[in-house]
């Protein structure tokens, strides 16, 4: 089979979702596939061994540069001769399409709640309002075989947005890499720790977002202090935050001093060796404003490091709730955030201990997602040739 797979980046590097662009194509290529990119930019070292087919983001463009590159990607898929297209970025081409970035009305509704102002906001935002009308255009009318929603939360805003039906859109939940996120023995943690600038018993409270201000990094770093202040004296001092990733530097640096007098803060950039941060933390805080998947809730929770997210977290759906992390009512909320955080920390040995946790938490392997997704393009493939026929 001849697989196309549209995505802006293909560079693992750059985000969740380019990082499962890069590891589902291997996984095609491993099974013998024929596996064509059209993107924009590409790491060399990720796409050693495929067939590369550049179509550039003219940013130039401005507002339209979302639309151009929807429609020359689309034209490139028709071209390239594949048997099956995948568009997992905003494309006018693709026989499936994967919806794992967040939608355009969604993070309106995040950024904007009050509708008021949401109005005033959308008079001046050409980049935001033609970037609705381009999903618009997408999804309001049924050009795919099937779309794929990596979560219940992207589902139900497919449904609610487009108007679209269960038979349209199907949930695939993302799977983890078994093997290289586990539960860590004491010593790998310890080890780990140490690796960070951390003493070996520390208590670690662990962000990471590709997007400090969207992801919560002001609300984890409050939530944090809310937690210090009410923790023991003998709990306080072990307590570290760590914040790993990208976006609003103002933001990271302004986390950084206003948190400096407790000494115990760390802002790290990105890092390909996430595995080791779960391996030092104690608990993953997340409470994002939007986020229609979160990789990182399922990979903490492989490593047995329980969770608090927020609901506009899509994979919340993996939280019990009391058994391997809590669900924010509101993000925003200090007193919530705090005492989710440590009572998780405090629980570390008893009822949120690692195997607890990982037990619990229903996870797919890496390898289950992708050959589920691998049967979807085979039989769309297959449905494509009888037509043709």
């Amino acid at each position: 089979m001849h697989v196309a797979l549209i995505r802006e980046w293909f560079d693992r590097m750059h985000g969740g979702a380019e990082r499962y662009a890069v590891a589902l194509a291997e996984h095609l290529r491993a099974r013998g596939h024929r596996v064509t990119v059209i993107c924009d930019r590409w790491v060399e070292e990720d796409a050693r061994g495929f067939e590369m087919l550049r179509v550039p983001f003219r940013r130039y463009l401005g507002p339209f540069a979302y639309e151009r590159f929807a429609v020359e990607t689309g034209t490139a898929a028709e071209r390239c001769g594949a048997d099956v297209t995948l568009a997992l970025a905003r494309s006018f081409g693709g026989d499936v399409c994967r919806v794992g970035d967040l939608l355009q009305q969604s993070w309106i509704e995040a950024n904007w709640p009050d509708e008021h102002k949401r109005r005033s906001k959308l008079r001046w935002a050409w980049r935001v309002r033609r970037r609705l009308k381009l999903e618009q255009s997408i999804f309001s009318r049924p050009r795919y075989h099937r779309i794929v929603a990596i979560s219940r939360l992207v589902q139900e805003q497919l449904f609610r947005h487009f108007n679209l039906t269960p038979a349209q859109v199907c949930v695939m939940h993302n799977g983890v890499d078994f093997g290289r996120f586990a539960p860590p023995d004491s010593a790998r943690a310890a080890a780990c720790r140490r690796a960070l600038g951390l003493p070996e018993d520390a208590l670690v409270a662990l962000f990471v977002g590709m997007d400090f201000r969207r992801k919560g990094l002001g609300a984890a770093a409050a939530g944090f202090v809310h937690a210090s202040r009410l923790a023991a004296p003998e709990i306080r001092k072990r307590l570290h935050l760590v914040a790993v990733g990208r976006g609003d530097e103002q933001l990271a640096l302004r986390v950084s001093r206003e948190l400096e007098y407790l000494g115990r803060v760390k802002v790290l950039p990105r890092t390909p060796r996430i595995e080791d941060c779960f391996s030092a933390a104690d608990v993953l805080v997340h409470p994002s404003k939007a986020d229609p998947g979160a990789n990182v809730v399922l990979e903490a929770l492989a490593c047995g490091v329980p969770a608090v997210v927020s609901r506009y977290t899509g994979n919340a759906d993996f939280i019990e709730p009391g058994q391997n992390g809590f669900v924010l009512r509101e993000r925003q909320d200090t007193v919530e955030t705090g005492e989710a955080i440590l009572r998780l920390v405090n629980g570390r040995a008893g009822e949120f201990e690692a195997g607890r946790v990982r037990a619990c938490s229903r996870l797919l392997s890496h390898v289950e997602h992708f050959q589920a997704m691998e049967a979807l393009l085979l039989e769309t493939a297959q449905a494509r040739a009888s037509v043709a026929s």
